[in-house]
């Protein structure tokens, strides 16, 4: 877990009051797995105010990518934060979801909360090779695509 000062890098509204933010956070994005969450310090609510949670939705090369939906002040209050501010962020947080299982895998989630199933489909479930208990392999049904929701994104 990391506390690190990260620069937003994109922030818009994708829809139906939901919306999209992306920061560079090196260490959080290096470290990150499936279904792991971290807590931002929204910057104009008072320094005594909880930190919020979020899912992440994708973390790589170094960017952290969330989703979420206004829902209250803290979630307000982050809309009015720019491209180029900085946003404590701290993470990863939590367990994450499993890599590995014996059959298929089913993720449901709607709203925000298809945002952390999203970077467990884009790795898809392993389970074990029907011709060696030492080896693993792709399952073969893999119902989400990630690339879904990145259409959505770029839309």
């Amino acid at each position: 877990m990391t506390n690190e000062k990260c620069r937003v890098v994109s922030h818009r509204e994708i829809g139906s009051g939901y919306r999209y933010i992306e920061f560079e956070a090196q260490a959080i994005a290096a470290s990150a797995t499936p279904g792991q969450f971290v807590h931002v310090r929204v910057p104009a609510l008072e320094k005594s105010a909880l930190r919020r949670p979020f899912s992440i939705f994708n973390a790589e090369d170094g960017r952290l990518e969330l989703l979420y939906k206004t829902v209250g002040r803290g979630t307000a209050a982050l809309n009015e934060v720019k491209p180029g501010d900085e946003v404590e962020v701290m993470g990863p947080l939590g367990h994450g979801f499993p890599l590995k299982c014996a059959d298929e895998a089913l993720l449901v989630g709607g709203g925000y909360g298809v945002a952390s199933s999203s970077r467990r489909c884009a790795k898809p479930p392993v389970r074990r090779s029907p011709k060696s208990t030492s080896s693993w392999e792709a399952a073969p049904r893999t119902t989400f695509s990630r690339s879904t929701a990145s259409r959505r994104l770029a839309g």
